[in-house]
């Protein structure tokens, strides 16, 4: 039996989740997991698209800097989630890399000249 509210699996006698606490109920719960499936997503691929995106925005030298570099390791980590657990998000991560990787050369470049 899975938990609605987090997704747990709990032993089919159980009232209540081993997890959240939550009180089980027998009818929604092929539903509820059937929805955590679909909507599992990479919070590394979420996180490195934002985070490349905050140098866009904030066109600074410092915050492109940051940002760059952050996109770019969390959307590392996400491509490497995405091919190991199978979540969602390759496109989020890729975003992410490209983006990071522009705004890299970018920065990379005033810096030389």
């Amino acid at each position: 039996m899975y938990c609605t509210k987090c997704g747990a699996k709990n032993d089919d006698k159980s009232n209540f989740c081993y997890k959240c606490g939550e009180k089980l109920i027998e009818s929604n719960n092929e539903d509820k997991k059937e929805n955590i499936e679909k909507n599992n997503v990479s919070a590394f691929a979420v996180t490195g698209f934002v985070s490349s995106l905050i140098g866009i925005v904030f066109f600074d030298i410092v915050f492109i800097t940051v940002s760059s570099i952050t996109g770019l390791c969390f959307s590392f980590f996400a491509l490497d989630e995405i091919k190991k657990k199978g979540k969602k998000g390759k496109g989020l991560a890729v975003a992410g890399l490209v983006i990071s990787i522009v705004l890299f050369t970018i920065v990379a470049g005033s810096c030389i000249l």
